[in-house]
């Protein structure tokens, strides 16, 4: 995963998007150059069209209204993702790094099954937003241009985070597998090492710094990347209820891709990424339970410690958050799913009437 990382790192500075992998002590002078640019540039051209001509003026009030919204999110994206990451937030960007490289990481080939995977998913990103902008809208339309690279900004983040997700859930596991093994040779050995408990004490800390850490960087932006593909989703089922049947087959295919697979499969994804890194967390506090009953017969320092490290995989359970606004898990998920389903039936009912 971190060939993979690397990788991705390496794209989004491309894009402007994050710090490089290696720590500098500061930006050199073209790369600030190229994030202010590339920032203003957006900036510029969105500024520019809504003063020059309403390219959202055929449309209603309300469909109107979640346009305007729909752009001011990606904008606001936009500046959290290239500005507030590569300027304010890059020493905790280079802690997380540190952080999700201690230890010892697993060999990799030069080019894996995920590399793969990460190159093909951007050249069919590609493929389908140059359709998009050739067969949807008028090519003129910058801002249609600047929409299409602000969502594959998007998705570059989306591929960072869970990747980074999926490094946090490695530790997770291989930290149980660690109390795993030695619940096996408890038979073997009658005490347990106030090393390995020092040891689980300090990987449970340095996890939720991490996942803190995480949260900091990441927290306004997943968040927007959740409320984005939400409206995005209802969006798509407005246009199923009212509009599906006056739309070619090739339309409904290459919409459904554009929209499901590159906006909102994603964001389900990360979601479900979030949940699983708990997930594997909270393996952690069965298993101190059964070391606790299993080395019952310790010394009284090794019994301490162990109530202690019971307490501290407690009180150290990773939480992701969206900007502290709500938890990132699959209740939301649940929450997202209810509302369309509520939308859904009052489409259908105006769409009858």
């Amino acid at each position: 995963m971190m060939l993979l990382l690397k990788v991705i790192i390496s794209v989004s500075q491309f894009c402007a998007v994050t710090p490089p992998f290696i720590q500098k002590k500061s930006h050199p002078f073209h790369r600030k150059c190229h994030i202010l640019f590339t920032f203003t540039l957006i900036t510029a051209i969105l500024i520019a069209a809504f003063i020059e001509k309403n390219f959202f003026v055929r449309e209603g009030i309300i469909k109107m209204i979640v346009l305007y919204l729909n752009n001011l999110i990606l904008y606001a994206f936009s500046y959290r993702a290239i500005i507030a990451l590569n300027f304010w937030k890059k020493d905790q960007w280079y802690k997380l790094l540190e952080n999700l490289s201690t230890g010892r990481q697993i060999k990799q080939k030069r080019f894996g099954y995920e590399n793969a995977g990460f190159f093909l998913a951007n050249l069919f990103y590609l493929a389908i937003a140059m359709y998009t902008m050739i067969n949807w809208h008028d090519p003129q339309k910058l801002p249609h241009v600047i929409n299409v690279i602000e969502q594959y900004l998007q998705f570059l983040y989306k591929c960072l985070c869970c990747v980074l997700l999926h490094m946090l859930s490695q530790r997770y596991a291989k930290l149980a597998q660690l109390v795993g093994f030695h619940l096996k040779r408890r038979k073997q050995r009658k005490v347990i090492p106030i090393s390995l408990i020092k040891h689980i004490e300090y990987e449970m800390c340095l996890l939720k710094q991490t996942v803190n850490i995480f949260n900091e960087i990441f927290g306004w932006p997943i968040a927007l990347i959740i409320l984005f593909s939400t409206i995005q989703l209802f969006n798509y089922i407005e246009f199923s209820v009212y509009f599906y049947e006056y739309v070619n087959f090739v339309e409904k295919i290459m919409a459904a891709i554009w929209i499901l697979s590159f906006g909102i499969a994603p964001t389900i994804v990360l979601v479900l990424i979030c949940d699983y890194v708990c997930q594997k967390a909270r393996r952690m506090l069965p298993l101190t339970f059964k070391l606790r009953w299993c080395f019952k017969n310790c010394g009284t320092r090794e019994n301490l410690e162990l109530y202690e490290l019971t307490s501290l995989v407690v009180g150290n359970a990773p939480r992701f958050t969206a900007a502290n606004f709500f938890d990132v898990g699959k209740p939301l998920l649940l929450d997202i799913f209810g509302l369309a389903f509520t939308y859904v039936v009052v489409l259908i009912q105006f769409h009858g009437s």
